[in-house]
């Protein structure tokens, strides 16, 4: 699909999407970090054969809305939930939506990850974890969370299990080039630097000024 044969409600779902994340004003689940996604599921989708793109289009925009409202540990549901609002007013059909929606529940673990779909939404997503590149958004992610990345530095086990896991596609994998041990390899460096510099973990307690 190229994009004049963009179907006229995947682009008006763009378009509620681009919106409802830019209100949001996330520091890194936000638009831009959809169309990140959109681009490698494009690029991922073109060495395959049997991906059914207007259900990957939306799923992929769709999978993080969740975001833009209540709190971000309810987000895969919230996200399901908006699917279920928003996509018959757009004019999806209940068999799409259906499909969206199941495509929805494998990425966040409700189901196993089957769907041709579901694979490349999965390494679409595990994509932005790889890479030196990616460590301005794990930065980001933190910040807008409200937690220490100092601290959550600490424990890079998650890191780890995507490393361990791998990729559902080849065209991931290709793309990956190890990025994931690269980006566990910084984080540790980063970790040792900070244990060198106790300024950078000084904490109200480490203080001899007395604060009430």
């Amino acid at each position: 699909m190229n994009a004049s044969q963009t179907p006229e409600k995947i682009s008006d779902l763009a378009v509620y999407c681009r919106t409802r994340y830019r209100e949001a004003d996330l520091l890194q689940h936000n638009w831009e970090h959809i169309v990140r996604n959109i681009y490698r599921a494009e690029k991922i989708a073109e060495t395959l054969e049997d991906a059914d793109m207007s259900v990957l289009y939306a799923a992929v925009m769709l999978h993080d809305i969740g975001v833009t409202e209540g709190k971000y540990e309810n987000h895969d549901e919230n996200s399901r939930k908006i699917a279920r609002e928003k996509l018959p007013e757009l004019g999806f059909s209940k068999e799409e939506i259906d499909k969206i929606v199941g495509i929805l529940e494998e990425f966040a673990g409700v189901k196993n990850i089957e769907s041709v779909e579901a694979k490349i939404l999965s390494d679409s997503d595990k994509l932005e974890k790889s890479s030196l590149a990616s460590i301005g958004n794990y930065f980001k992610v933190h910040l807008e969370w409200g937690k220490d990345p100092k601290k959550s530095s600490e424990d890079l086990s998650r890191y780890r299990t995507w490393r361990d896991e791998g990729f559902y596609t080849e065209k991931a994998e290709e793309i990956n080039e190890n990025g994931i041990q690269k980006r566990i390899d910084f984080l540790e460096k980063y970790r040792n630097m900070l244990g060198e510099r106790e300024d950078f973990l000084a904490g109200e307690e480490d203080l001899n000024l007395e604060i009430k």
